[in-house]
């Protein structure tokens, strides 16, 4: 299990969560980049982003 990386900025979590759809979930160009403005939003709304929450938004990488 990756360790808390509360330490981030909204602008490095988006970076982060944007490489790994792209890249590593094979999402490719199919997936928009996350913003910071999108991270600051789920962080705000005291919500986890945990896998799901992050399928959920992005749809092309679930097909829905």
């Amino acid at each position: 299990m990756m360790p808390a990386q509360s330490g981030l900025d909204d602008e490095a979590v988006a970076a982060v969560l944007s490489h790994v759809t792209a890249t590593i979930a094979g999402g490719g160009d199919a997936v928009k980049p996350f913003t910071a403005a999108e991270v600051k939003t789920a962080r705000d709304s005291g919500a986890g982003l945990d896998a799901a929450a992050v399928a959920r938004l992005q749809p092309k990488l679930t097909g829905k």
